[in-house]
């Protein structure tokens, strides 16, 4: 099965229309991820199923252009996709994902677009059956995707692309508000491209100076390489009101213990960006446990141990409180001698001590981050 987004829009004509922008975006919509149709619905008049939505597409066009760089960089923060009743801040990381908040008066599904880090992961839920009351249908299909980044993002670019060339007349301060955000993300140059993934990463408009601030911008252009391992991990972990303290912290524990990078031991499992990502860690840790014999249903007694049967050397585990929050839980990496080194605070729990030296492990073993 092919994983794709599809986004399929004809034009049609409407002429009880009265904004002028919904006359000439007016459309038949599906959408579809391989296989799937999310756009299914049971319309409520002939009790029976179709796949089309009629309805002007401007606003979704606005919402993908708008929201661009959190949609296709910022990583869903929880166990699970909250739900759409959820307070602050899980709220607004809804308005950036889900399509159904471009526009509250259109008929829209619940498909949440995201980065899980690798790709772009989708994720859609049905309705109940009386969820939407006002409106004269209801989704009927749920379901979950991983995608390719690259073709994602050109479905949804040639979406708003075709958007605005059936406006191109138009001199709506809307259509030249969209035109100029859309001419601004499709021109940036590396250097941009750079500032915004990291901005996009941070749930951050990179255009909104209310949002990107003075002092996160600052602190972002000296991170400068979006693809640094450590500057993802960094900028997908804290919050930006915390990014300047920890970006600080990590500085001054790298230089203290001269951590960086080393070689992994390990290459991602294959086809691991169409794991969830728990597949994915028992995945590894599969594959680990294998490398050193130990059967699957035996206990492991020591991360430390295990470790060192995997690298071929000693684990180093220091305890260094940060004392800023609970957004970075450790740094790993390689230290000036070669040894594997995990730094930061103890967790007093047992288990969940246990379970940030074996997630530091995946990070030394698999990750080949610092």
């Amino acid at each position: 099965m092919s994983r794709f987004l599809h986004i399929d829009c004809e034009p049609l004509a409407q002429p009880a229309a009265t904004d002028l922008l919904e006359k000439a975006t007016w459309s038949s919509l599906r959408i579809r991820i391989g296989a799937r149709t999310v756009s299914r619905v049971l319309d409520k008049k002939i009790n029976d199923e179709r796949s089309l939505l009629y309805l002007p597409v401007f606003a979704i066009a606005e919402w993908i252009a708008n929201n661009w760089w959190p949609l296709v960089n910022e990583s869903c923060r929880t166990e699970f996709v909250p739900q759409s009743d959820s307070d602050e801040p899980h709220f607004s990381w809804i308005k950036r994902h889900c399509l159904r908040a471009a526009e509250s008066d259109l008929l829209l599904p619940s498909l949440y677009i995201y980065s899980d880090g690798r790709g772009i992961r989708t994720e859609w839920r049905a309705d109940d059956d009386e969820s939407l009351p006002h409106m004269p249908a209801f989704f009927v299909d749920s379901g979950w995707a991983a995608l390719g980044r690259e073709a994602t993002e050109h479905a949804m670019g040639r979406f708003v692309a075709d958007t605005l060339s059936r406006v191109a007349p138009s001199r709506d301060q809307r259509v030249c508000d969209l035109r100029d955000t859309w001419n601004a993300i499709q021109s940036a140059d590396q250097h941009e491209r750079a500032f915004c993934t990291m901005a996009g990463r941070l749930g951050l408009d990179p255009y909104d100076r209310d949002e990107t601030t003075d002092p996160i911008a600052r602190v972002i252009e000296e991170l400068r390489d979006a693809d640094e391992p450590i500057v993802n991990d960094l900028t997908s972990a804290v919050t930006p009101a915390n990014l300047e303290e920890h970006w600080s912290w990590v500085q001054q524990v790298k230089d203290k213990y001269h951590v960086g990078a080393g070689e992994p031991v390990l290459a991602a499992p294959r086809d691991s960006d169409y794991l969830t990502p728990a597949k994915y860690g028992y995945s590894v840790a599969q594959e680990l446990r294998e490398r050193v014999s130990l059967p699957a249903d035996v206990a492991l007694t020591s991360v430390e141990d295990f470790a060192k049967r995997i690298l071929g050397a000693p684990l180093h585990v220091i305890d260094e409180n940060h004392l800023i929050s609970r957004e970075i839980k450790l740094v790993a990496g390689r230290d000036g001698s070669g040894a594997s080194v995990l730094i930061g605070p103890r967790n007093s729990i047992d288990e969940n001590e246990r379970f940030r030296l074996a997630r530091g492990l995946f990070q030394v073993a698999v990750a080949n981050k610092a």
